[in-house]
């Protein structure tokens, strides 16, 4: 059977829309998963209150919250909740190992051209150093970025285009 999925990040002015699916999802059976939870700490505790106020959920129903570690998040949300916890790997050799085993086969065999794979670990190698170099904390970067497997699967996606359509000229 077909589950909709509906992502929402918070803290770009999507709480109107969270609070929407929260209201709506359950009683359809869609999931639900907000994303970086750490930015409206009083959202994210005020969804107790959303669960409690159900008179029926489909047990369909999934919520799914995405979230740094923060001492304003409600350690009562968390007690009644399966909780996953997804560490970064340390040191960059780590890095890599868990980057090409998320990274799939697909990716591995995406182009044809002798110099993807070299340019595919090239990439993966900047982006494993620069989300270890994180560890530091921001001093040395012009800007404040958490470097997320996405950006790197971006990336990766954007070199395959240009590479396919270098490829069909």
């Amino acid at each position: 059977k077909h589950i909709s999925l509906r992502t929402i990040p918070l803290g770009d002015g999507q709480k109107d829309m969270a609070q929407k699916f929260l209201v709506s999802a359950p009683g359809v059976g869609s999931w639900v998963a907000l994303e970086n939870g750490h930015l409206d700490p009083p959202f994210v505790a005020s969804i107790p209150h959303y669960m409690q106020k159900l008179d029926h959920a489909n047990e369909r129903f999934r919520l799914f919250i995405t979230t740094k570690p923060s001492p304003l998040l409600p350690t009562t949300l968390f007690a009644i909740s399966v909780r996953q916890v997804a560490e970064q790997p340390r040191g960059l050799k780590a890095s890599l190992i868990r980057t090409f085993q998320v990274m799939g086969g697909r990716i591995l065999e995406a182009v044809q051209e002798p110099e993807w794979l070299m340019l595919v670990f090239a990439v993966s190698f900047i982006h494993a150093l620069s989300t270890a170099r994180l560890s530091y904390g921001h001093v040395g970067w012009s800007l404040p970025y958490d470097l997320r497997k996405k950006d790197l699967m971006a990336c990766l996606e954007h070199l395959e285009t240009t590479l396919n359509s270098a490829e069909a000229r």
